[in-house]
């Protein structure tokens, strides 16, 4: 019973790597961003930057590693 409880924890380390990886992909791939949809047309561009979760200057892999601030 131990080991083929050990052998479905191992099984699920990979499985959830991979849905973390295939969700963050998904939502970094969506077009848009949540803050042009919920911020109504009339706020200023300035403040609409600033509430966006979107970094143009920053890469992928540093969002996903919270590399840099």
């Amino acid at each position: 019973m131990w080991a083929y409880t050990l052998r479905r924890l191992l099984y699920a380390v990979p499985v959830l790597l991979g849905v973390s990886m295939l969700v963050f992909a998904l939502i970094h791939l969506a077009p848009g961003d949540v803050v042009d949809i919920l911020v109504p047309p009339e706020v200023p561009k300035e403040i609409a930057d600033a509430l966006s979760t979107t970094h143009p200057k920053r890469d992928v892999y540093q969002l996903a590693l919270k590399l840099k601030k």
